[in-house]
């Protein structure tokens, strides 16, 4: 199956737990397809580009060590054929990715039954900028409490949500996984993956590290695809 979750929301704990499951080989995206800036976090890539960017020896080599099985990119088509191409192969495998939804390749191929594991944003974002983890990536945008950090990761949050929305629309069946409560959806899933969630902990909360006036704008850019995921 594929799983679209992005960091902070248990990416790490379903990776570790499914079996054979492909280890996120689309965060390849950043930052060895793109670009060679500093932070490439200061600037996300306009969509229309992944089809005609191709791919670096770099990336083609971080893509095949993520994927076991040892997909190869072909270096002379885009970015986003060659994901095309391993997402059409990867059916009989788990495989979670994130930039993929991003650029809305699910739906442009209209992909069926993938799996979207949802978190509360201001949670899943202080989960995410954590010092152990990615607030490495904030830091050039003013850290984790500032306007340009959270308008990014809310722009991130909204583009996975949106694309979930766009399957929806288009018959395509994606499963909707809430972070916080998986086993409402226990009923849309193989056995083996409903077993993952048997040590899963969705109680866990980041009050506190998000200042009260950043909180009430992630929810502000947010709203709209918060209550549908959520409602």
């Amino acid at each position: 199956m594929i799983f679209v979750v992005f960091g902070g929301s248990g990416s790490s704990f379903l990776v570790k737990s499914l079996h054979c499951c492909h280890r996120r080989p689309d965060i390849g995206f950043i930052p060895w397809f793109w670009s060679t800036e500093p932070n490439i976090f200061q600037q996300i890539i306009p969509k229309d580009q992944i089809y005609t960017v191709k791919p670096t020896r770099k990336g083609i080599t971080a893509f095949f060590s993520r994927t076991c099985s040892g997909f190869r990119m072909n270096p002379h088509i885009s970015v986003g054929h060659n994901l095309i191409d391993y997402i059409k192969g990867s059916k009989r495998i788990h495989t979670v990715l994130v930039w993929s939804a991003f650029y809305g390749l699910f739906s442009k191929y209209r992909i069926r039954d993938v799996v979207f594991i949802f978190r509360h944003p201001i949670h899943c974002y202080c989960s995410w900028t954590k010092k152990d983890r990615h607030r490495e990536y904030v830091a050039p945008l003013g850290g984790v409490n500032s306007e340009k950090s959270v308008k990014f990761f809310a722009r991130i949050w909204n583009g996975l949500a949106n694309e979930y929305n766009r399957l929806v629309s288009l018959d395509c069946s994606p499963i909707l996984i809430r972070y916080e409560n998986p086993r409402t959806s226990f009923d849309s899933l193989p056995q083996d993956v409903v077993r993952v969630f048997d040590e899963w902990n969705g109680s866990k909360r980041n009050d506190g590290l998000l200042k009260p006036e950043f909180e009430k704008l992630m929810m502000k850019l947010t709203c709209n695809n918060f209550q549908r995921i959520y409602s």
